[in-house]
């Protein structure tokens, strides 16, 4: 069997393997992230009708949200950089999913203060929602071979 190579063909056998790799790629972790940045996010919406109606410190019941939402963040970041590799699209499920988040964390940030217990509740769980949605968005989409893979 002759295993030399030219340069052209060792060349063609990388790219294959790049394209294969990038093909099977699954779930990526940074999903943890996200749903780590939604229960941050969760945790702010149901305190802030407690923050308006006691003497507890806005400070405090914001750096804790901004603490767990960073943590998660960054958390994320590492994740998708030490793994080098994503599933097709990933990038573009993670744009759409982070997009809803900054648009709820707006609305509660803005009109949190004027919430109702209720209103508190049902804000933290769309965070639930997007939590739930996003990592199930990406099983749905990451191909079965890819799943069956790790």
């Amino acid at each position: 069997m002759n295993t030399s190579l030219n340069p052209h063909d060792a060349q063609q056998l990388l790219d294959r393997a790049d394209k294969l790799r990038h093909s099977v790629a699954g779930f990526s972790l940074s999903w943890i992230g996200f749903v780590g940045i939604c229960a941050g996010s969760a945790l702010y919406a149901i305190g802030v009708p407690v923050w308006t109606t006691t003497d507890f410190p806005h400070a405090i019941l914001l750096t804790t949200a901004l603490a767990w939402i960073l943590s998660f963040a960054v958390f994320s970041i590492v994740v998708a950089i030490r793994a080098g590799s994503a599933p097709r699209g990933f990038a573009i499920r993670w744009g759409l999913m982070m997009a809803a988040w900054a648009l709820l964390w707006v609305v509660t940030t803005f009109l949190g203060p004027e919430f109702t217990a209720w209103q508190a509740a049902g804000t933290a769980g769309g965070f639930l929602l997007l939590a739930l949605v996003g990592p199930t968005w990406e099983l749905i989409s990451t191909p079965r071979s890819a799943r069956s893979a790790q």
